[in-house]
């Protein structure tokens, strides 16, 4: 019987453990910088940089530049991931950013609503910290 009371005071343990935070922390300052990488365009690939800055209380501001164009989104930060999406009717924009050490993930869809497929479009930008 104390065989099996042990193993379960362990097995509990060892439960508990497996079931704490095994995520990162982030905090606004481990996002700001700049990530060298590659960004997708519907398929076509370009050589990218990423630059992540302070936006004060709102939180950061993520702008790539490459080949292929330039964009800038500001998203609040709550930790290592962030998705958000809106609507606006006319179209479905859903956004995530993934830090992960010194990797940066940062995935853009856009569709337009009730509107052809092929006027949908994304971008996905993987990039390191320089």
């Amino acid at each position: 019987m104390n065989a099996l009371k042990l193993t379960f005071l362990l097995m509990s343990i060892f439960l508990i453990g497996a079931c704490g935070n095994d995520e990162e922390e982030c905090a606004k300052a481990d996002w700001l910088g700049t990530d060298s990488g590659t960004v997708d365009l519907d398929g076509t690939i370009f050589d990218a940089t990423a630059t992540i800055e302070d936006e004060g209380e709102f939180g950061i501001r993520f702008t790539w530049e490459s080949a292929g164009g330039t964009a800038a989104t500001s998203f609040p930060v709550t930790g290592c991931f962030v998705d958000r999406s809106s609507n606006d009717g006319v179209f479905n924009i859903t956004y995530t950013l993934l830090l992960e050490g010194d990797k940066l993930s940062h995935t853009n869809n856009f569709e337009v609503v009730g509107g052809n497929p092929s006027n949908n479009t994304s971008m996905i930008f993987e990039g390191i910290r320089d």
